[in-house]
């Protein structure tokens, strides 16, 4: 591993640094390997699929604010569909920021 890779990997914090303490030297011994490895991780589909679980199961926290639940539920449906129109997701954040409130 080069200088400039061993910065790189030393510089990532959270699940990506986990992710790459546990591979194997060899599967990320270039930066165009640890690329790929993190973009295999981190995109598409699999992102999509961890912003909808996620969704599924917000429900609002103890102390939390009315107006922190929509704002994070409009967020998570973003992440998870981004290709839903503004306008759509709109609606449905409302929708499940009323249903998922409980007082």
């Amino acid at each position: 591993m080069m200088p400039l890779d061993a910065h790189l990997k030393a510089s990532f914090t959270g699940d990506a640094q986990q992710i790459l303490w546990d591979t194997d030297a060899a599967a990320i011994d270039t930066i165009e390997k640890m690329t790929t490895l993190l973009r295999n991780r981190y995109s598409g589909s699999r992102q999509s699929d961890k912003y909808q679980m996620e969704l599924r199961l917000r429900r609002r926290r103890n102390r939390e604010s009315l107006l922190s639940l929509p704002q994070d539920i409009s967020r998570l449906l973003t992440l998870a569909h981004p290709m839903l129109q503004h306008d759509a997701r709109e609606t449905i954040a409302s929708t499940l920021s009323l249903m998922r409130t409980s007082l």
